[in-house]
């Protein structure tokens, strides 16, 4: 009977816990065609090229100033007309810029081609949310709640050669894509998978 009691109790303990809490896995998907930018870019990604991307990442609890993004992984790819498939892969994201018009940046770094000594250095993309969250002293909207509610409307690629780094706009053609799957339903199918073994171990003695 204690048993039976201290399972209930964990049981409400992990669910209170677990719906609070606006974790979740983010998959985006987003494609652009570049239209403008400093020579750099535009050398790199010719006027026109498109770019897909498709990253995934785990985004945590808390408001946008924390920028909580872990196990980033995912790429950028275009098709170069010399080189041939093109493929920069991110493994760590952040967000660079917010703006009072309702929008913001999440930046992408990882390793990039280098073409003709001009290397891709970062990947951005554009999330405008229709308002304006970022109030004095600080947004206290959730994060989550940013990133799945906004709308993908640019890419922005940075590229470099020795000392420079230019900065170009991918405003063409822009389509995109953002879905998630809350670690609270996770850890909940896991509590609940966990809980019927208890059970069944129960019934047998």
């Amino acid at each position: 009977m204690k048993l039976k009691l201290s399972i209930r109790i964990f049981w409400i303990f992990a669910l209170l816990i677990t719906t609070n809490s606006q974790a979740a896995l983010v998959f985006l998907s987003a494609s652009a065609d570049m239209s403008s930018g400093l020579p750099l870019t535009t050398s790199l990604l010719p006027i026109g090229t498109s770019v897909t991307s498709n990253v995934s990442f785990d985004i945590g609890s808390g408001t946008i100033e924390a920028s909580n993004f872990t196990n980033v992984t995912g790429t950028f790819s275009w098709v170069d007309s010399t080189f041939g498939a093109q493929v920069f892969n991110a493994n760590n994201a952040s967000i660079s810029t917010t703006h009072s018009a309702g929008w913001f940046l999440l930046d992408f770094t990882g390793s990039g081609p280098t073409i003709n000594g001009i290397t891709a250095d970062i990947f951005s993309i554009q999330f405008n949310i229709g308002t304006n969250p970022f109030t004095s002293p600080g947004s206290t909207t959730e994060l989550y709640d940013l990133v799945i509610n906004s709308s993908i409307d640019r890419m922005r690629v940075g590229a470099s050669q020795g000392s420079w780094t230019h900065f170009g706009d991918l405003q063409s053609n822009v389509s995109g894509s953002v879905s998630a799957v809350p670690i609270p339903s996770a850890l909940i199918l896991l509590v609940s998978g966990l809980l019927g073994l208890f059970t069944i171990k129960i019934r047998k003695h």
